[in-house]
């Protein structure tokens, strides 16, 4: 019964009343749904009709054709002063990103074109000036697609106009391989569907062409939105994410069911001769009342708050209580998941044991993610204890229960608070100090901040003050060279000077190298402790052997999973199996494919940044800072009124030995193994790992990838060279909340 109303609820969010048996038959529903075809049905007003719907609906936002929404968006006229004015506070704020200059000489393996930043956002600044754009949708685009051709996630630009209407093709897509050797096929996940679950029996036929383009083609092209730099990665996203549904926000069916606009319908073109068109359809997210034309639209949703700088980012700490939801081993299992031995409450981890004799030495630790979440309020500050408790309960449950074997499942994680990446490590490998080696880009509002985080500092010690305590210190830690950063050989910054730098590289100015001092740092950003540093080690020794773990991948892993990952494979040699991917095996897939960076800051960290400085500094300080940087940061407007996301990479990680000290980002390191996935695997995750286990401690074999005990990589010293083929032989870490405690005295520099 259950199985079944899950199967519903599928076919609910897929629009499967579409696609029932779309390989075998026509469409027996109607491209578009009565509502959604009757506002349809004229486009002098577009966005008067989605107001309309939106008006009559009771409530309702959706779904109405794509057609109109984004017919609505693209009546939005220029918003010319307001866009030229944006591009000014991006590249201002760009100062703070690492990499900006990199991207101009990218690594020839690196699955990006390379661009100069600042230079493609002047084109941007001047087309707007010579009229060229016709709409402000194609304003935001052209800059959000800009960003995104870094191949970071930790860079990204979403303006206001990006969260009104929420995209859903007509139709959900999956790649899989029949039997698991052959070369994967894309499949409508309708199909699959009703297959699995036993509620049709037909022959579902692969689709090979979209808008009689070939779909390999195609699908390669529309996840060139998405910002990873690893096309075996974009390509995983654009089907259904088993492991991010597992998380219980809704079933996600992939980049090309939701999220990415790809026309008012689409044709699709079947191997056994069908072809079949479904319209896309959009949810409305916005308050439409009023909006007769793009003119009100741009004046009712898009003109942001103008009239005020920055907002003031508090700086308040939340203690840990006790009162937080249990770790329980009797929750509900996610959909297709087994039942758990242990879960947290928010199913960011869990732990599983394999059945069987072949399996039963093999254990499963599922992290989708390192930023765990509860929806329940009174709970919301308290979730990185319970992902603690989790891991730290279960890894010693499995060893003490004779597990000889672990998969780590990291598919579908992007990253999450830093110090639990770190924290797991110790977990597995007790006995090993984690390396830590990231830098800053040097540049002058970094400088300004740390002179002023400098005195602070030194002043709050000569007053006997505690700057380790957060009611103290919380934003000081970030900009003090003393108690909360250390050298990557784990010593003190002797002075500010050791701490800035600034160095020379790749023909840009960073500051000196160095590691979160996990003892204190831990702590003011999320209320937890690192295993070792101030949190009690599990054991002493490592549970279980480096040869008898293995992390499982499809290409999202990024920034806090890429921190991980970067731990487990250098410093104890742990190999990755992806999964998924493109269906060849002459490109190999990387281990990671998301950033790799170790730390993003949004716009409530630089408010926070400036409007904190200006209201600790005196007026002697706010005087030296007229006509720099930290002024033009403290009076930007525009970027905080229309950005619904704005986010840079803060700092950038160096791998130990690389006296290169090119960032991780640019170092690629293919996966020893890779396998496809078969249609029992997108509808059973234990079909999933123990296909893992198979391949690495059994009779399995790799589909693609150097092999087991073999290393692709390339690290530095040799980044430009193309890597070897070859065949089976939100993030990062919350940004520290502000530059200094607004309660601190009034101090005279």
């Amino acid at each position: 019964m259950l199985r079944h109303a899950f199967v519903a609820n599928v076919l609910v969010a897929l629009g499967t009343a579409q696609s029932t048996l779309v390989s075998s038959v026509k469409s027996v529903v109607p491209e578009s749904t009565p509502a959604a075809s009757a506002i349809g049905a004229s486009a002098s007003e577009p966005c008067a009709l989605a107001a309309q719907y939106q008006a009559g609906s009771k409530g309702l936002n959706g779904p109405i054709t794509a057609a109109v929404a984004h017919g609505c968006l693209m009546s939005v006229p220029v918003d010319e002063e307001n866009d030229l004015q944006l591009i000014d506070d991006l590249k201002l704020l760009l100062q703070w990103n690492t990499d900006t200059q990199r991207f101009k000489d990218l690594p020839k393996w690196y699955d990006n074109e390379p661009f100069d930043l600042y230079a493609e956002l002047d084109a941007i600044k001047h087309a707007i000036e010579n009229g060229t754009y016709e709409s402000e949708n194609d304003v935001q685009s052209s800059i959000s697609t800009l960003l995104s051709q870094t191949g970071d996630g930790h860079i990204a630009w979403a303006a206001d106009i990006s969260s009104v209407f929420a995209w859903q093709s007509g139709l959900s897509l999956v790649s899989v391989s029949s039997n698991g050797q052959d070369e994967p096929e894309i499949y409508s996940y309708g199909d699959l569907s009703l297959l699995y679950y036993g509620i049709y029996n037909f022959t579902a036929s692969p689709i090979i062409k979209i808008d009689g383009e070939d779909i390999q083609s195609y699908l390669k092209r529309l996840g060139r939105q998405l910002a990873y730099h690893d096309a075996h990665a974009r390509y995983n996203q654009m089907f259904p994410q088993q492991a991010q549904t597992s998380l219980g926000k809704g079933e996600f069916l992939g980049n090309y069911a939701n999220g990415v606009y790809h026309g008012p319908n689409n044709t699709y073109t079947f191997k056994n001769g069908t072809v079949t068109t479904f319209s896309n359809i959009a949810i409305i997210g916005g308050n439409l009342t009023g909006v007769d034309s793009g003119k009100a639209f741009l004046n009712k949703l898009l003109s942001g708050n103008m009239t005020q700088s920055a907002p003031t980012k508090s700086s308040n700490t939340t203690q840990m209580t006790s009162a937080i939801p249990s770790p329980t081993a009797t929750p509900t299992s996610a959909p297709g998941y087994p039942r758990p031995e242990i879960l947290h409450p928010g199913n960011a981890i869990g732990g599983y044991y394999l059945n069987g004799s072949e399996y039963g030495d093999v254990a499963v630790l599922s992290i989708p993610t390192f930023g765990p979440e509860y929806s329940d309020p009174e709970f919301r500050n308290q979730p990185s204890f319970d992902f603690q408790t989790v891991a730290r309960q279960f890894i010693k449950q499995a060893a003490d229960d004779g597990k000889k074997k672990m998969v780590i499942d990291l598919r579908a994680n992007g990253g999450g608070t830093t110090f639990l990446g770190f924290d797991l490590f110790k977990l597995f490998f007790p006995e090993t100090e984690p390396y830590q080696a990231n830098r800053r880009h040097a540049h002058q509002a970094y400088k300004q901040l740390l002179d002023l985080a400098t005195f602070l500092g030194d002043t709050f010690i000569a007053q006997g003050k505690d700057i380790t305590d957060p009611a103290v210190g919380a934003g000081l830690s970030e900009f003090y060279y003393r108690y909360f950063s250390v050298t990557p050989n784990d010593t003190d910054f002797a002075s500010p000077a050791a701490f800035y730098g600034p160095h020379v590289s790749a023909n840009d100015n960073f500051t000196s190298l160095r590691g979160w001092n996990l003892s204190t740092t831990a702590g003011l950003s999320s209320n937890s402790s690192v295993a070792g540093y101030g949190g009690p080690l599990a054991a002493t020794t490592s549970p279980f052997n480096a040869s008898n773990i293995v992390l499982l991948q499809d290409g999202a892993c990024a920034s806090t999973c890429a921190i991980f990952s970067e731990l487990m494979r250098t410093m104890k040699g742990v190999e990755t199996l992806a999964i998924g991917g493109l269906p060849n095996d002459d490109i190999p897939m990387q281990k990671v494919g998301g950033t790799k960076g170790w730390l993003t800051w949004d716009l409530d960290d630089f408010s926070g940044f400036s409007s904190n400085a200006y209201a600790s500094a005196n007026e002697t300080t706010i005087e030296s800072w007229e006509g720099t940087e930290l002024e033009a940061m403290n009076k930007t407007k525009v970027i905080y009124g229309r950005g619904a996301n704005f986010q840079v990479n803060a700092a950038d990680g160096i791998r130990r030995g690389d006296t290169s000290e090119t960032p991780l980002q640019f170092v690629y390191e293919a996966a020893e193994c890779r396998i496809w996935y078969t249609p029992q695997m997108i509808f059973n995750v234990t079909q999933v790992w123990e296909a893992a286990a198979r391949t690495k401690w059994g009779n399995g074999k790799c589909n693609a990838g150097p092999g087991w005990g073999k290393s692709d990589s390339l690290n530095g010293n040799a980044n430009n060279s193309n890597p070897g083929t070859g065949a089976a032989g939100r993030a990062g870490m919350p940004a520290i909340a502000l530059i200094f405690s607004v309660a601190a005295i009034i101090l005279v520099l």
